[in-house]
């Protein structure tokens, strides 16, 4: 077989050293940045010496023994929770006022609602544990205790319910919700101009196809 002198070039060209792939550029597909990075640094390290002091080198308690170090578990997982819950409930709150309705409200709201029932389901937890060491029994019917978990079981289901009504309009073919930058309002676009003939933001998402029928 003859090799063409364009074949040669080609291959001495793909041979050559100082050839070097592309780089990607700097900055895309990175969500991170130099703060964030020392304080994900500071916290891993915080958590740590807490732990240490928490569950290892702190006194064991005059009256509760070894036993109380759960409870330096169980105090700071409710407080998350609680905080979490209640930035579900302002969150969805700005959601349905009409002068900051928008969809980011109901995104930090879910997302939210989620981390309070992790951190809820760590605080039954421990406290059923503390519970059975300090009185005996892993429950009791207690006003705090019930009202915890009946909180806990009503996020579950706010969780429940966001979840499927996503999957109900995704499956029904329904767009989602588009946040208007002119009106500052989140609906289900239709046409561009559905928010008023001023506005003209197109919506994110295309429109669900039809089916063609033949006469």
């Amino acid at each position: 077989m003859a090799v063409t002198q364009n074949q040669v070039l080609n291959e001495g060209d793909s041979a050559s050293p100082t050839t070097t792939p592309n780089k990607p550029r700097r900055g895309r597909g990175v969500t991170g940045t130099r703060f964030t990075f020392v304080l994900g640094v500071a916290t891993i390290v915080s958590m740590v010496v807490l732990v240490l002091f928490g569950l290892f080198l702190s006194p064991p308690d005059v009256t509760q023994g070894e036993s109380v170090r759960i409870l330096y578990i169980h105090v700071g997982t409710v407080w998350v929770a609680y905080v979490a819950f209640g930035v579900t409930a302002l969150a969805s709150a700005l959601f349905l006022f009409k002068r900051t309705t928008s969809l980011t409200w109901d995104r930090i709201a879910g997302a939210s609602a989620e981390v309070g029932v992790l951190f809820m389901a760590l605080t039954l937890f421990a406290g059923s544990i503390w519970g059975r060491l300090s009185w005996g029994k892993f429950w009791v019917w207690d006003a705090r205790v019930t009202t915890t978990a009946f909180l806990f079981i009503t996020y579950i289901g706010y969780s429940r319910f966001v979840g499927s009504a996503g999957a109900i309009n995704s499956a029904a073919g329904a767009r989602p919700l588009s946040h208007c930058s002119r009106c500052s309002r989140s609906r289900s676009f239709t046409s561009v101009s559905s928010c008023g003939a001023a506005c003209t933001k197109k919506p994110a998402w295309p429109a669900p196809p039809r089916s063609s029928s033949r006469t």
